[in-house]
Parts: structure tokens; sequence; C-alpha cells
């Protein structure tokens, strides 16, 4: 990870530099290094980066903040030309012991704090039978699934980056299955 401090533009974590411009008493302003692909939650998505601009410094954490005149102290994640989001955490588990799904009926497996929105940051799950879990915001609307896991096995989820956010405040979290059979695991949010 690169610092924009002396004229020399940051690399990706992948080690590619940053294409951007060097402006004497500003510093770099990188531009995106590396493929842009879209996450699971379908956001454009690059690799991290902890950039350091001179400025004033932005005390609220939130999406898409323009990069110019801006003092980043948090691990971003760059969403587009010159524009980063802040790299979430999760603050909480939601714990699943041995939830009891019929296939094709969801089970509502968290409610968010009135007013709020939850984000799926990763999870580890398993099921007692050969199939697949489904993520649903909200009965019926899928929104990810696993892929086909072995009867009993744990599966961790890949790096999801910033994860999922739900469509609506208030919309519970469902899981259904593709066979029925009780799933343990957890999975680790954030509200917002």
């Amino acid at each position: 990870m690169g610092y924009a401090t002396n004229g020399q533009l940051p690399r990706d974590t992948n080690g590619a530099l940053a294409e951007g411009v060097y402006s004497p008493g500003v510093g770099t302003v990188a531009q995106q290094a590396g493929n842009v692909t879209n996450d699971i939650g379908g956001q454009p998505s690059a690799p991290a980066l902890i950039q350091l601009l001179t400025g004033v410094a932005n005390q609220v954490a939130a999406d898409s903040i323009a990069a110019a005149s801006l003092l980043m102290l948090v691990q971003s994640f760059q969403t587009g030309t010159g524009l980063f989001s802040p790299r979430r955490l999760a603050t909480k588990l939601v714990p699943l012991a041995a939830v009891a799904i019929t296939a094709g009926t969801p089970v509502s497996v968290y409610t968010p704090t009135s007013g709020k929105k939850y984000r799926i940051l990763g999870f580890a799950i398993s099921d007692t039978v050969a199939g697949a879990v489904k993520f649903e915001d909200g009965t019926g609307n899928e929104v990810f699934r696993t892929p086909l896991l072995a009867a009993s096995t744990p599966y961790n989820s890949p790096d999801m980056g910033n994860g999922f956010l739900s469509a609506a405040a208030n919309n519970q979290l469902f899981l259904d299955v593709t066979v029925t059979g009780n799933v343990s695991g957890f999975i680790a949010i954030m509200e917002e």
C-alpha cells in the first residue's frame, strides 16, 4: 500500500501503479489502478488503498467521498475515479444454531434495529444436507446463495469487501435452502 506524499504514485495491493497527477502543494491525486469489477452488492469495486491527501479532514464516514482535499485516515475501497468508500467492519454476529429450514419456505434470522439496514460482510455456514443456502433481503428477494455444499461441511464466505447492503430500512434477513435441512454457523453483519 502506498502513500502519496512525495510525488510517487501509490500501488494497489497487487503492486500495479496507480494512474494519477502530481500537484505541488496538494500531493498525488491517484486514479483507479487495476480492473474495476462489481462486488456482491453490485457496486463497482477496486483494489483497497490507504491514501493520504492534504486538506480538510473528513469527519463523517460515507460512500463515494470525493478524494480531492480530504485527509483519508481509514482504509477505503476505490469505487470510481477519485471516489472512495470506507471499509466496513462487522459489529454483530448472527448465530445460526441448527435453524430448521424447509426448502422454499424462507426463515427470518435477523431483524435490524428500527429504521436501520443490515449489511452482510461475511459468513461461515453449514447445512445438514447437501444443497445451497440462499440469502434473501426480505422474503422471496434472493440476493445471493452459497455454492452447492456437502452435507455437514462448513463453508466460509469469500472476501465480500463492503458486502451486501439491504435494499431498505427494516428489511429482515431471511435464509432459504434448496434442500430441506438444518443450517448452522454465523453471519457477520453491521447496521447503518
